[in-house]
């Protein structure tokens, strides 16, 4: 165990990769055990609730070997800075607000409503997927690459990149699963952006909570749109992130993140 803490802390940046592409890799060998090992349907409710209840348990576990080898003594599960690093994503907030208007008034318009209990699925599948990977990528390798980096503000410009093209990078792994290639390098793309905003907050503010939210709000709104938009095209580049609100989004998490990382300093 202290041969794990010294290359943890000696090594922070190789010890950040191998645990950013290793944790979802072990997501989707587990996935794949549920897919075939127990012969669920990949759209089916019982596989989405395992799903989730996978994450959760792999993030509990992720915690557990964070707190174990030191990376950090407090991942951000606390009320201070939840509030400051909610008002920063204000803009997102406003703009997935008018996605959902927008979808909403097609479901209206058009009838192809959802029901309550696949929305109460997804919201809790979402918030898995934000639980898990706020742990892996914010917790996990944004508190790894500053061990090794130190806290200047150079230095933490520098975490919140390497960690975004982590996090990115490990979306690549998508094409384990039979991702196709263009949805698998739009992810890569738009997730570089979303992975340094991310990043930002979490330096930003210590909070981790925060973007646990950001990140299930960020996941379940293309997910509803996806269903509602009337139009099959529309429907299929909301929810596959290459949709005009998405590359925006995109634009958005590019410039806040230089903005906010200027102001960026070690607590």
């Amino acid at each position: 165990m202290n041969l794990l803490k010294n290359g943890c802390r000696r090594h922070g940046i190789l010890a950040a990769l191998i645990l950013g592409l290793a944790a979802i890799a072990v997501l989707f060998a587990l996935e794949l055990l549920l897919l075939r090992g127990f012969g669920l349907n990949a759209s089916s409710t019982a596989f989405i609730l395992a799903d989730a209840a996978l994450r959760f348990g792999l993030g509990i576990f992720v915690l557990f070997l964070l707190l174990r080898l030191e990376i950090t003594k407090n991942p951000g599960f606390r009320a201070k800075g939840l509030g400051k690093s909610l008002l920063l994503a204000w803009p997102f907030f406003l703009l997935f607000a008018g996605i959902l208007v927008f979808s909403l008034i097609s479901a209206g318009l058009t009838g192809r409503s959802v029901g309550p209990g696949w929305v109460l699925t997804q919201i809790v599948f979402m918030a898995s997927v934000g639980f898990f990977e706020e742990l892996v990528f914010r917790a996990g390798v944004v508190n790894l690459i500053r061990n090794q980096l130190g806290g200047s503000r150079s230095a933490l410009v520098k975490t919140a990149v390497m960690a975004a093209v982590i996090f990115s990078l490990a979306h690549c792994l998508n094409l384990i699963g039979h991702a196709d290639l263009t949805y698998t390098l739009s992810q890569v793309i738009t997730n570089f952006g979303m992975g340094l905003f991310l990043s930002t907050l979490y330096l930003r503010t210590g909070n981790l909570i925060g973007p646990m939210i950001f990140h299930t709000v960020n996941d379940i709104v293309p997910a509803i749109a996806g269903q509602t938009l009337v139009d099959t095209q529309a429907a299929a580049a909301a929810s596959s992130g290459l949709s005009p609100s998405i590359l925006v989004t995109f634009v958005l998490y590019l410039a806040l993140s230089a903005f906010y990382l200027r102001r960026v300093t070690g607590e």
